[in-house]
Formats: structure tokens, sequence, C-alpha cells
């Protein structure tokens, strides 16, 4: 009963016409868990009443008066389980980003909210929750606070659950389809001790930041010499590189810094991109690289950005490439447009890009062979960046690369059709996720007209429903 999560789980058989209830007893008093039993499984926690070894729940009627049939029910199993019965599908789970003025992001981009949060007050990190409803059922779930600078562009690690909320910090939680409201709260108790939720290495026990492997029990990613990431899920495998400018790849003059590892929902690295005798024709650029690893998913996510300050030497781009994924075996597969909210998949290669609005959205591309593949997925606002140097190129520029000549290659190529010149200053990031997958969910998936994938995390964002209280 010391266990921070208790769930009463009742198995009914065959339900009678009237209602049957099931009540705790609290103290003195008794109080209503489940208005009415179905058949099956009915789960509902019951963490805040076992505080001892004593729990005690009964059974009622609907009808308690004025009753004159007999009624009977089937009750097949109760049982009271200890531990976590969260959200666990690697399917449609996101990873949102609460930050301190309200603002709720996935993949850096803003979740639509039909109404403006309120900022989070400066509040003890340790006195912190977060509960998640599915299935009716109301449960704390895991989540971390951590550190963020320059804009929540740069991370710094977990939070000191002994610091006080800020402007600097995130709340960060896992969430899918079946989640149906999301409460954030506090406990303002003096003597209060921050919840295991918080500071519980749960997904990530694999770790081995040694030899460069994080890993959350499905997906693994091995941080290889010049910041080579390879992603492996089962059998299948992909491997991404950054930050190649000119036809020159990036170099590094330091090991990845691990901001985050053994984390409570997700592991984050970060790397410094450089250039031997810098990036040819492209003087004065700073370049950085965020990734994550969420628990409970089969793709990590990563931030690219490049700085350009002013310059006063010339600076000339034919070739910008942030991410190239090379994937082993496979056919192609890219969204090119969308029809009533669904992908228009195309299995050709070459250069897909904004040729006319009904073709600009390309949110994801995929090598799929059989089960196994990989691939990427990004948001309309990542979408939009692809596509952000067109109008100093004064034309078409950006595009989204697809081969399988010399190898199954999916790029990003921001600058490629024209060159681009420019000495002014220039901040641009982008956002995205690399999907690895075999026999578990690809990115797209089409079963006799049955359409379904990770690709409704990227395309069909979660509006958001604010209530404050």
């Amino acid at each position: 009963y010391t266990s921070p999560n208790q769930w009463l789980c009742i198995y009914g058989g065959t339900m009678a016409s009237e209602d049957i209830r099931v009540d705790v007893r609290n103290g003195s008093t008794w109080l209503n868990l489940l208005n009415d039993l179905s058949t099956g499984w009915n789960n509902v926690s019951v963490s805040q009443y076992v505080s001892s070894s004593t729990f005690t729940i009964r059974f009622k009627g609907g009808t308690e008066t004025t009753d004159s049939v007999q009624s009977s029910w089937q009750i097949d199993a109760a049982l009271l389980r200890s531990g976590a019965m969260g959200v666990s599908s690697d399917s449609g789970t996101v990873v949102v980003e609460l930050l301190q003025n309200g603002t709720m992001r996935w993949l850096g981009e803003n979740l639509q909210q039909t109404m403006q949060v309120k900022p989070i007050p400066p509040i003890p990190v340790k006195s912190i929750h977060v509960n998640e409803t599915v299935a009716n059922v109301s449960s704390e779930v895991p989540f971390q606070t951590e550190d963020w600078a320059s804009d929540y562009r740069i991370p710094l690690g977990l939070a000191n659950n002994a610091s006080v909320f800020s402007s600097r910090n995130m709340l960060v939680f896992l969430a899918n389809p079946n989640v149906s409201k999301i409460t954030m709260w506090w406990n303002g108790s003096d003597t209060t001790t921050q919840t295991p939720n918080a500071s519980t290495n749960k997904y990530f026990t694999g770790d081995d930041v040694a030899n460069g492997v994080l890993t959350n029990g499905i997906l693994s990613l091995r941080i290889g010499s010049g910041f080579r990431v390879t992603s492996t899920q089962g059998t299948s495998t992909a491997v991404a590189v950054f930050m190649r400018i000119n036809g020159q790849n990036s170099t590094y003059g330091a090991g990845s810094a691990y901001a985050i590892h053994h984390g409570i929902v997700r592991d984050i690295v970060h790397q410094e991109a450089e250039w031997s005798n810098g990036a040819p024709n492209s003087p004065n650029l700073y370049a950085h690289i965020v990734l994550t690893l969420p628990a409970n998913v089969t793709y990590y996510t990563y931030q690219l950005r490049l700085m350009f300050v002013d310059s006063t030497q010339s600076r000339t781009i034919t070739d910008l490439c942030p991410l190239r994924l090379s994937v082993p075996t496979g056919q192609p597969q890219t969204e090119n447009g969308t029809s009533g909210d669904y992908p228009i998949p195309s299995s050709n290669t070459g250069l897909f890009y904004n040729r006319s609005s009904s073709e600009s959205a390309h949110h994801w591309s995929q090598f799929t062979d059989g089960t196994k593949g990989a691939g990427i997925m990004f948001t309309d606002k990542a979408n939009e960046q692809l596509y952000g140097f067109d109008s100093i190129a004064a034309g078409k520029t950006g595009a989204f690369s697809v081969s399988n000549s010399t190898g199954n290659l999916i790029e990003l190529r921001p600058i490629t059709m024209q060159p681009v010149s420019f000495t002014y200053a220039l901040d641009v990031v982008w956002h995205g996720a690399i999907a690895t997958f075999d026999a578990t969910m690809p990115i797209y998936r089409d079963s006799a007209g049955v359409v379904t994938g990770l690709w409704t995390t990227v395309e069909l964002l979660p509006i958001i429903t604010v209530t404050t209280s």
C-alpha cells in the first residue's frame, strides 16, 4: 500500500439491467467510485484511498427503494493492483512541452488552444503533479521538469526539485489519442515531497552514455563519431547525419553533451556542429543540434539550428542539408499533398517542393520493406520552414529530396535548386522526428483502404480545450 499508484480492477460478467455501483470506505463515510459496472474490466485509480493494509469496497444496486425486481450480477474478479496503468501506446503518442507562460508545444509548433492558459506561478518544482484522464479514469502520470536557455533552444538538464518554476523551465509529459483530459496541479503544503512520477526512471534503464547509447526499451540510439546517429527498432535501422553545407559534412571538436539521460519521460543529447576550416563559402556561422528520445515511442525528435551572424565576407550557399537519413532497404513513400485530411502518398523519387497551393504538404517520407522501415516527419510549421530561403533566392530553392539511386536517402534541403547569397544575420530552426519501425506503427500504412500511421502526430495536431481553476 506504499506504492504511489493503486488501481481497483473489477471484471464484470453478465450485468443486470439495473445499475450496480461500487463505493469505497473512506474514514467513516462511503464514496462512490463507479456509477455502473460494465461487462469486462472496469479500472479506477484508488491511490488517494489506499493508506493502510485495510481497503474496503462495497457493491450497491442503483435503485435502493421502490425496487420490486430481484436483480443479479456476475462479478468474476476484483483485485487491487499496484503500479502504473498510464499511457503505453506508441501509436499517436506526442510529447507535450508546457512552458511557463502557458503555451503548449509539440515539435516546436504551438498547439492550438481554445484560450490562453494562465502562466504557471513561481511554485516549487517539487510541488507539481500531472494527471491524465483515460476512459473516464484519472491517474497521475510520469513527467519531468527541465531547465532550458536561449528561449528554450539549449537544454541544460532536469530542474532541481528545490528550485522554483520559472521562464527557463518547461513541464514535459506524454499524451496519446486516448487521453481526454490533462490536469497540471500542485500541492501547496510546506511539507510536500516530490511525487515519484517526477523522478522515477522507468523507461530509460538501459541507457549507456559511456558507449553513446540511449534507449527507451523500444527504440535505441547509438551516437557514433562525427555525431552519426544510428536508430534501431527490432531488426530495422536507419542512420542520420546532420549539417552538410556546400558539399562538406560537419565535424565535431568535442563529445556529445547528454543533457538528460536515464530520464523520466525523455532523454536529451545535443552537439555543436563545426566544419574543417569553416563552412565553405559560408563564414560567421554557428550550428546547434538537439535530439530527444521520448518514452513509449518508435521515433526520436530533432531541433536543428543555424545562426548566421553579420558578415563582411561574402556568403553564398548552393547546398544546405541539415538532415540526411539513410535507410538500408525499402520502397519510397512520400506525402505529396492531402485529400480530405488524408495524405496522398507518392512512390516517386526526386525533389518535392512547394510547386503550387495544391502540392504544399510534404509532412513525411519513408522507406518500407514489408513491416520494416524508417522515415522522417514534421509539422506544418517545419514544412513552411523548409522554404525559408526561397524569399532570399527570389525563387524556389528549398525542397524535400528522396533518392534510391545511390542508396535510400531522405534529405531536408532548404537550399538546393538555386544558390542563396546574403551577409546579414539570420537565425533559423528546423524541427521534426525520425521514426524507425519493425512490425510496429510506420509513418504511413494503407491496409485495404484503412489508413493508419504516425503521420497523425504531425498532420492532425490536437486542439486543446483549456480550463483553469
